[in-house]
């Protein structure tokens, strides 16, 4: 591939013509409050909350995609019941 095949092939992206992505729909708020429970009633601190949002690629609560919050609600619900057990 030359030097003209490379750049015509990434044109668009540095042009801004690439396809654009829509941003993922931030969490809802009753997702946040079911997170907030949950960090509760495991005795999270909230540095440590904040350090495994950063892990999901959000700076806090508010910032965290619905779709990361989910995966979350799950490991928190997960984490409850085998506490319980």
């Amino acid at each position: 591939m030359c030097i003209r095949d490379r750049f015509e092939a990434f044109a668009p992206l540095l042009s801004g013509e690439a396809e654009q992505r829509p941003a993922p729909l931030p969490a809802n708020d009753e997702q946040k409050q079911t997170i907030r429970r949950l960090l509760s009633e495991l005795r999270v601190s909230e540095e440590k909350a904040l350090e495994r949002f950063r892990a999901y690629g959000a700076a806090s609560l508010d910032a965290l995609p619905a779709e990361k919050a989910e995966v979350i609600i799950g490991k928190l619900e997960a984490a409850i019941a085998a506490k319980a057990d």
